[in-house]
């Protein structure tokens, strides 16, 4: 799900379906029929001025742009291969991680050309995320229990950060100086100083396989999806 700023809209995919609906969270109801952009698509990210909704579909390899003011697919989709499985917009480019291929693809989103050759060095990217000035990207590797620190302008790993298990989602704080990481197969919550590339603290007890992670725009709050429960866990940070 992608949230616009003021909290008045919500986009959420839907895989199974093939589409993406539109929900107006004043009244919770669908805000037009949903916008069909097929395959499976498994992750979406509004673009910054909120123009524009990246669609990464598994099923195709491609990402699709949908123009949020018609609800209406642009162009032609981005080809960035494998089964796209998470995707994080910074600015004018979209980083792409593919789970299957172990790679993180770049590419602008204002000519939807790719930038430079994939991002090879995690084992098996779980989600990606970046910081709020741009500068660095981050990318949960499943496959070596650690966050890798990316540099955006190079797109090289300057930094790699051990956790104490399998990472799935990540969130970056509003002041970017906090990473929050879950950890489905501990049920836990683990913080993560990208300064110092090392864990704060002990990881927080959430729910049952907890994936997807968010962080309130003050700061002040996470909200974790925990898959095997059923539920949502609200941290005060």
């Amino acid at each position: 799900m992608a949230l616009t700023t003021d909290g008045r809209r919500a986009y959420v995919a839907d895989s199974g379906s093939g589409t993406v609906s539109v929900i107006d969270m004043t009244t919770t109801a669908l805000a037009g029929a949903p916008i069909t952009v097929g395959g499976l698509p498994r992750a979406i990210a509004l673009s910054h001025d909120e123009k524009r909704l990246y669609v990464a579909d598994s099923a195709t390899g491609h990402v699709i742009v949908v123009d949020t003011a018609m609800s209406t697919v642009l162009g032609p989709p981005v080809e960035v291969g494998g089964t796209p499985s998470a995707i994080a917009v910074s600015g004018t480019r979209a980083y792409v991680a593919d789970a299957g291929s172990g790679t993180v693809s770049v590419f602008d989103t204002g000519t939807g050309a790719v930038v430079g050759e994939p991002i090879t060095d995690a084992l098996a990217p779980a989600t990606v995320a970046a910081a709020p000035d741009g500068a660095r990207v981050y990318i949960a590797d499943a496959g070596s229990d650690a966050v890798l620190v990316v540099d955006s302008d190079t797109l090289t790993v300057t930094g790699r950060i051990a956790l104490p298990g399998t990472p799935n989602g990540l969130a970056v704080s509003p002041d970017g100086r906090r990473l929050l990481v879950t950890m489905p197969a501990l049920k836990t919550l683990v913080t993560v100083d990208p300064a110092s590339l090392s864990v704060i603290g002990s990881p927080i007890p959430v729910g049952g396989a907890p994936h997807g992670v968010t962080i309130s725009r003050d700061g002040r709050r996470a909200y974790v999806a925990n898959a095997a429960s059923d539920s949502l866990s609200v941290v005060d940070l």
